[in-house]
C-alpha cells in the first residue's frame, strides 16, 4: 500500500496516512462525521470541498499497475460526473461516478483513455464499495465485490499530487456525499 486513510477519527486539518509511508493529507472543506460502524467519513458539499495529498515518489505513474478502493455514499446522482479521486496533472487519472441519475456509471480516465461501466442502479444514502485495479494494462472496476467493467487501459499517466472529491487541475466535478476508507 502506498497510502491508506481510514477516516475513522476526526483528526482536524491533517489526515494521517495509515500505510506507514507518511503521505498525510490536508482537509480543505469536507466535514468529518461519525458513521454507524463506529468509524467516520468525510462529507463533501458538491461545490468545492476536497482532500489534498501532496505528490510523492511512492505514487504510481507511467503504465504502472495500481489499485484504488473507497467506500462512497452519493448524496446527489444528477449532474456532471462526481470525482472520487484525481491526480493533479494534465495527463492525469480520474475515478468518478458519472452522470445518469439513479442509473449512473462508474468511470475511469487514465492518460487520455476512458473506461465506463454500464448503467448501475444507485440510491442516495447507500454505501457502496468501489475498486479500480489496473494490472498488466487491463483496468477492472468492481462495485460491492462484483466486477462491473474490464478493458484495456494501458495509457501512461503522470505522477502528481492527489485530490479526493474534486478534479484537481481544473477545479471541476466535485463529489457530493460521503467518502470513507480510501
Amino acid at each position: 500500500k502506498i497510502l491508506e486513510y481510514s477516516f475513522d477519527a476526526d483528526t482536524g486539518a491533517t489526515i494521517p496516512d495509515d500505510s506507514g509511508l507518511g503521505n498525510s493529507a490536508s482537509v480543505n472543506g469536507p466535514a468529518w462525521e461519525s458513521t454507524q460502524d463506529g468509524g467516520g467519513a468525510f462529507r463533501f458539499d458538491g461545490t468545492n470541498d476536497y482532500i489534498y495529498v501532496p505528490d510523492s515518489v511512492d505514487f504510481p505513474s507511467g503504465t504502472s499497475d495500481f489499485t484504488v478502493a473507497a467506500w462512497i455514499m452519493p448524496d446527489v446522482l444528477a449532474g456532471d460526473h462526481r470525482v472520487i479521486l484525481c491526480n493533479q496533472t494534465e495527463n492525469h487519472f480520474q475515478f468518478a461516478l458519472d452522470n445518469g441519475g439513479a442509473s449512473a456509471r462508474l468511470n475511469a480516465y487514465v492518460g487520455g483513455a476512458a473506461l465506463q461501466t454500464a448503467p448501475l442502479a444507485w440510491t442516495t444514502g447507500s454505501w457502496h464499495h468501489v475498486v479500480y485495479t489496473r494490472l498488466g494494462g487491463v483496468l477492472t472496476v468492481y462495485r460491492d465485490g462484483l466486477q462491473v467493467a474490464s478493458g484495456s487501459l494501458s495509457n501512461s499517466f503522470s505522477r502528481g499530487a492527489l485530490n479526493v472529491g474534486y478534479r484537481s487541475y481544473t477545479g471541476e466535478h466535485p463529489w457530493n456525499g460521503l467518502i470513507d476508507e480510501l
